[in-house]
């Protein structure tokens, strides 16, 4: 889907799968691990000539790259107005990758109550329109913003893999 926004569609999933190392449970990395991880990623964005900013440019020591849902709201605003693409991981199944194509704060932007996240989920089951968005509460999802053994240890908490095209000099 991050591809497919900036025009890069001659890349098929399956080659995506072997590109990222991505593994099912049935066949987990030697650290155990399984999935994509965010650091491969970051080097197939990056071997593509994208501008790429990620949770390994921002994690502090705790492992979290933002103290609280305003923090985040703040961020992913700024990047959306800046037409970049920004994949999440989190807990949902496991651990499951989606796109945050859009924000709606309400009208109120210093109270995150009631603030949504829009996302392009490639797994949306969730109701029976089936049209690749799904929602969610951004506090919720600040909750939920880790994994389940999924990844690795230092890629289990609030990742996220943040691209834009590159400039031209």
């Amino acid at each position: 889907m991050a591809l497919n926004h900036f025009g890069v569609c001659d890349v098929s999933e399956n080659a995506l799968v072997k590109e990222m190392d991505t593994r099912s449970p049935r066949n987990p990395r030697e650290d155990g691990s399984w999935g994509t991880t965010t650091e491969a990623l970051v080097n197939s964005f990056k071997n593509r000539g994208f501008n790429v900013t990620s949770s390994f440019d921002t994690q502090k020591s705790n492992g979290k790259s933002f103290d609280s849902s305003l923090e985040l709201s703040k961020f992913i605003k700024s990047k959306l107005k800046e037409n970049s693409v920004i994949l999440v991981e989190n807990v949902e199944f496991g651990g499951h990758w989606r796109v945050i194509v859009g924000y709606d704060d309400m009208g109120i932007p210093d109270d995150t109550t009631s603030h949504v996240l829009v996302f392009a989920d490639p797994y949306d089951t969730n109701y029976h329109d089936q049209n690749g968005y799904t929602f969610g509460s951004v506090r919720r999802f600040m909750g939920e913003w880790f994994d389940h053994d999924v990844v690795p240890a230092n890629q289990s908490i609030q990742q996220y893999v943040c691209i834009s095209k590159k400039t031209e000099n």
